[in-house]
């Protein structure tokens, strides 16, 4: 399987259940959203456990000291405890916050129920089933199949109580469960699309990051290029450096014996201590003289090579004679051409 199918499988959400297909993208979701989800389920049981309690206000100015207040007060204070310890517990056991969630989802139903048979029923009982069924789906997400089991229940459970504990006529029991069925349906739906926009919400910011994360790498690769080039061209200088001090101290060493050469291939052309006998010492002598001078020129000229690469030559433009400069190297290499048998000559294009 190639990466991007891999990515496609893993960022799918199943239609049914508004969850992510591959495991690992729902843990990693999971994850992401747990400190917001901790939050929200324990503000959520905070406050249905007040509003529980809470009826034990007009369910002693009804009742009294009658006994049956005695049973709702502990029946509510029960219900409000098991809803405020499964909020708090999960905080120890994030990785079971949908069982957890779970847990009040069934008790209420039961709880009400009772609650509804120690008073005799009431009509408010309808909207109250039908309010805790949308509660089970909207107000405590979790897995689907457990908001779909509490509400399934919590149906079941109305429509039993209607039959069995109230003695409910057959109309109002037709009534009331298929208000318990559209709640359901509307509740799943909503459910659904609410962990759908969750999720699509999830990877738009994942893409977003992705998408931080490989500029901010191509921002340090980029960055440590320019590092090593930096470090590249510093070491070029300091090689640059080196190899000018070693120039400098070669054609020193080097123009010592070619400044004797030259002074002593002078002396011996103007015959300052006497006259040369033989026209062959005359012309060697002039040889001397010209490739001494020619090699003092190179020397010059790769100080010169060493000067600009370092930045700090000066040009001293002038008009060189060609043909001079040709005349001058041709006794250079005129007596090797003459070993080797080869004639080497000049022609002047004026």
């Amino acid at each position: 399987m190639t990466s991007s199918t891999t990515d496609i499988a893993a960022n799918r959400i199943d239609r049914r259940t508004g969850e992510f297909c591959d495991p690992a993208t729902e843990t990693s979701f999971q994850t992401r959203v747990w400190p917001a989800r901790y939050t929200h389920l324990k503000f959520i049981s905070y406050i249905i456990a007040g509003i529980v309690f809470l009826f034990v206000i007009p369910e002693y100015v009804r009742f009294g000291d009658e006994p049956v207040f005695a049973w709702l007060l502990g029946s509510r204070t029960l219900m409000a405890v098991l809803i405020i310890v499964s909020g708090v517990s999960l905080r120890w056991f994030h990785r079971l916050s949908d069982e957890f969630s779970f847990m009040p989802q069934m008790a209420i139903p039961p709880m009400l129920t009772f609650l509804d048979y120690l008073k005799g029923g009431e009509p408010l009982y309808y909207g109250n089933m039908l309010l805790v069924i949308l509660v089970l789906y909207i107000f405590v997400p979790n897995r689907m199949i457990y908001s779909v089991t509490a509400g399934v229940s919590a149906a079941l459970l109305s429509g039993f109580s209607l039959a069995i504990l109230h003695q409910t006529p057959v109309p109002q029991i037709v009534t009331m469960v298929g208000m318990l069925v559209v709640a359901n349906i509307l509740g799943f739906l909503a459910l659904r699309h609410f962990n759908f926009a969750r999720r699509q919400e999830y990877l738009s910011y994942m893409t977003e990051r992705s998408g931080r994360e490989q500029l901010r790498a191509e921002i340090e690769k980029r960055l440590a290029t320019e590092d090593g080039l930096r470090l590249a061209l510093s070491v070029a200088d300091q090689d640059s450096q080196a190899i000018t001090g070693t120039l400098n101290n070669l054609s020193h060493e080097l123009r010592t014996p070619l400044n004797a050469i030259i002074g002593f291939s002078d002396s011996m052309q103007k015959e300052l201590f006497g006259p040369l006998a033989n026209d062959q010492y005359r012309e060697y002598s002039t040889i001397i003289h010209d490739s001494g001078n020619h090699l003092l020129e190179l020397i010059n000229n790769m100080l010169d090579h060493s000067k600009a690469e370092s930045g700090t030559v000066q040009l001293d433009e002038t008009i060189v004679d060609v043909e001079k400069l040709v005349n001058s190297v041709l006794p250079m290499v005129g007596s090797l051409a003459r070993e080797a048998g080869v004639t080497v000559t000049a022609t002047s294009l004026s």
